[in-house]
């Protein structure tokens, strides 16, 4: 079975992807993500290179593989497959991770349980 991936494709959702998360992390929320993260302006000041590469890295290769499932089907296919993983892997996943964090705040004598 051949798998066809559409390069430009994949270029142009991993350059989408990091400057959505781009203007998420700075014009958008910078501020209340550094609050809630605990992270200072100094700190940012510090391994930015890293992690701006690691960001596109992964962006692409998000995108890859996102092209491989989809292969041919259009780009209307390719909206819906992109729309259905979003929805369906990643918010499933991060609901994982945000009901562990939670419980481990809940239930940890090392971690005090937070309220909102």
């Amino acid at each position: 079975m051949a798998i066809n991936i559409n390069w430009l494709a994949v270029l142009l959702a991993a350059l989408a992807s990091f400057i959505v998360g781009g203007l998420w992390y700075s014009v958008l929320f910078a501020k209340a993500w550094q609050r809630e993260a605990g992270v200072t302006d100094e700190q940012l000041k510090h391994g930015t290179v890293r992690v701006f590469v690691g960001s596109v890295l992964l962006a692409a290769v998000m995108a890859v593989v996102l092209a491989a499932f989809i292969g041919d089907g259009g780009a209307g296919f390719g909206a819906l497959a992109g729309l259905a993983a979003g929805a369906a892997w990643v918010a499933a996943a991060l609901g994982v991770t945000t009901s562990l964090n939670a419980a481990a705040s809940c239930c940890s004598p090392s971690m005090p349980a937070t309220t909102s």
